[in-house]
């Protein structure tokens, strides 16, 4: 059960047999003691207190007090809340009252970005001229907030030194400390990249980028930097096989589920080049359109059951390492790879050609029923299980509200309505 005393939020992971602590605005600090380790400093582990810096986050934990999950669950006035129930509704009041340490502005900033808020929360704290880094370039100020990730480690124990030396400087040089070519077009560029699309995986590959001029013209042309456009322009590989025509409906194209997948699309269709050959499909040379690209993954996904030569299949009956959460009734692991199989044959996508991956407990891999028929697959990142991606048939996009459902349920393993969990 979460609490928050003396200005400190205490996260206590009793499964994981962690307890992480973390002291609010303005000292912000986060120490965190396993099992097996003693209390050192944590990053990473306060991540986990900024999950409720955006409004979706903070409203989740409103929807946690005692009177909507009595009603929610059907709980009579007369009848004590269960233990479970219970906890959860005081770690939303533990996390609401850290989240109030915080000044509004100081958050909202924060809130933009999807990974590491809790770097940018140090970075404002700490740094003087960071709000208005954060205000002109906000890509810019996150990477000035993990300085080290882009100095390949160096001066991690620096980090907010370097921080405060570089805040007030010109963007071009600060790209250039960072490994980047360190233009005025690189800098306009990174200006234009959306917070949600920002990454260390996103922001590798445009360092990379930034020193090849094919990549760098893509880039200068598109009016919207979100992560599947970052992902295609910033990737040789992809940005080969495409037309300056597929980029510009690319940018065009509504946002939605649709649009989030088509760089990791793409790059299943590249993996699965050799299996459209054999089945007398080819892949063109570029793709001209995204409705082409579309009907080569519909032709793929309906054509034989053809394997590409560099993937082999996985074992026959191989137990699978242990899911990270033991699911319910409708949520089922995968447990073998005979199931793993099946579940590809069923659903018409290619979760299967993940299986090395499974198997050395990377991903777990879980059978959806309800609310929807659907795949689930999760990563292990920085030491947290995260969604990895959840589609239906034929990799068909899956509702948010849905999605969200469906993982809350798994990570609280909490019962749909009239279920019982086994």
């Amino acid at each position: 059960m979460d609490s928050f005393k003396n200005g400190k939020l205490y996260i206590n992971e009793a499964k994981r047999g962690r307890i992480t602590v973390v002291r609010g605005w303005p000292d912000l600090r986060a120490w965190t003691r396993t099992r097996t380790t003693s209390w050192r400093c944590s990053r990473i582990a306060a991540e986990a207190a900024t999950r409720c810096v955006d409004r979706a986050g903070h409203w989740q934990l409103l929807m946690r007090s005692k009177e909507v999950i009595r009603q929610h669950h059907a709980i009579s006035p007369g009848m004590p809340i269960p233990f479970s129930l219970h906890a959860d509704c005081a770690s939303s009041r533990a996390m609401l009252a850290f989240t109030a340490t915080f000044p509004p502005q100081v958050l909202a900033r924060a809130a933009i970005f999807g990974q590491r808020r809790w770097h940018v929360l140090c970075l404002q704290a700490r740094v003087p001229g960071a709000d208005e880094l954060l205000f002109h370039n906000p890509a810019l100020a996150w990477m000035l907030a993990s300085n080290w990730v882009f100095r390949d480690g160096r001066g991690s124990g620096d980090a907010m030194r370097n921080a405060r030396r570089w805040v007030g400087k010109r963007q071009p040089e600060i790209l250039s400390w960072m490994g980047f070519s360190g233009s005025r077009r690189l800098a306009r560029i990174v200006r234009e990249v959306e917070p949600q699309a920002v990454s260390v995986p996103a922001m590798l590959y445009l360092r990379n980028a930034s020193w090849q001029s094919e990549c760098m013209e893509a880039l200068q042309h598109l009016q919207r930097l979100d992560a599947s456009a970052l992902r295609i322009a910033t990737d040789p590989t992809l940005l080969s096989r495409v037309t300056p025509r597929f980029l510009q409906q690319l940018d065009v194209e509504p946002a939605g589920d649709a649009h989030r997948t088509r760089a990791w699309k793409l790059r299943e269709l590249l993996e699965h080049e050799t299996a459209l050959t054999v089945q007398n499909a080819p892949l063109p040379r570029r793709i001209d359109t995204l409705a082409q690209m579309d009907e080569c993954l519909h032709r793929f996904a309906h054509g034989a059951d053809v394997h590409p030569p560099s993937r082999s299949r996985p074992p026959a009956a191989t137990t699978l390492p242990i899911a990270p959460w033991p699911g319910t009734k409708h949520i089922q692991p995968i447990a073998d790879t005979d199931a793993l199989m099946l579940e590809g044959e069923q659903m018409q996508h290619c979760v299967a050609d993940y299986w090395r991956r499974i198997v050395s407990g990377d991903i777990a891999v879980y059978r959806v029923l309800a609310p929807v028929r659907a795949t689930l697959a999760v990563q292990r990142r920085h030491g947290e299980w995260q969604p990895m991606q959840i589609a239906g048939f034929d990799n068909a996009a899956i509702d948010r509200t849905a999605a969200a459902q469906i993982m809350q349920a798994l990570r609280q393993r909490k019962s749909w309505p009239g279920e019982e969990i086994e």
